[in-house]
C-alpha cells in the first residue's frame, strides 16, 4: 500500500529538528515528491535535509536522482564529486553516471558506463534493470551485445522482447553491413 503524503507530510511537521527521526522523515517527504514527479517540492525540502545533514550519503543521492530529473548539470557535477568522495562502491557512482548520460542522451558515455557496470559479477537488481532499460531505448548495437553477453555469462533470462530487440537489433546491423558490402 502507497503511503500518502498527509501521512508522511504530518510525520515531518510534528518530528522536532533535533530528534534523530527528523532526517528519517525528510528523507520520505523527498522520496515521495521525487517519485510524484513534484520537483520544486522535492528541491526545496532537499535544500532542508542539506542544511542539517549536509554530506549525508542519503542527501547526496536524492540529490543526484534529483539534478538528473531535473536536468541540472551544474548540481550533478556537484553531487557527483560529493558521491565520488563518499562512496564505498564504484558501482553506484558508475550508475549515476549511467542515467544522467541516458536523461541528456550520450551515447558514448552511456556505452562506457554499461561496460563498467557489466564487469561486476551479480550487478544489483536496480543497476541491472536501468541498463535493460537504456538499451531498449536507444536500441545501440554495442550496447545490446554487451548486455546479451553479460547475460550467457551471468546464466540470465531476459524476458523474450528483450530478447527480441537484440535479435532486431543485430540483424538490422548485419543487414547494414551487407548492404554497405553490396554497394561497394
Amino acid at each position: 500500500m502507497e503511503p500518502c503524503l498527509e501521512n508522511i507530510f504530518q510525520k515531518y511537521l510534528i518530528t522536532d529538528l533535533n530528534s534523530r527521526s527528523y532526517a528519517k522523515n525528510l528523507t520520505k517527504l523527498i522520496t515521495f515528491f521525487i517519485s510524484k514527479e513534484r520537483f520544486l517540492e522535492a528541491r526545496f525540502y532537499l535544500d532542508q535535509l542539506e542544511k542539517t545533514h549536509s554530506g549525508n550519503i542519503i542527501s547526496i543521492r536524492l540529490g543526484y536522482k534529483l539534478a538528473i530529473a531535473i536536468f541540472d548539470h551544474k548540481r550533478v557535477i556537484y553531487y557527483d564529486k560529493l558521491l565520488f568522495s563518499k562512496r564505498k562502491d564504484d558501482f553506484e557512482l558508475e550508475w549515476y553516471r549511467l542515467q544522467y548520460y541516458y536523461s541528456v542522451n550520450n551515447i558514448s558515455q552511456i556505452i562506457n558506463s554499461a561496460k563498467f557496470l557489466l564487469l561486476k559479477h551479480n550487478l544489483k537488481r536496480e543497476y541491472m534493470e536501468s541498463i535493460l532499460q537504456v538499451t531498449w531505448n536507444i536500441k545501440n548495437y554495442e550496447l545490446s551485445v554487451m548486455v546479451h553477453k553479460y547475460a550467457m555469462k551471468q546464466r540470465l533470462q531476459l524476458t523474450s522482447q528483450m530478447d527480441k530487440l537484440i535479435r532486431s537489433i543485430v540483424i538490422e546491423r548485419l543487414r547494414d553491413s551487407l548492404a554497405k558490402y553490396k554497394n561497394v
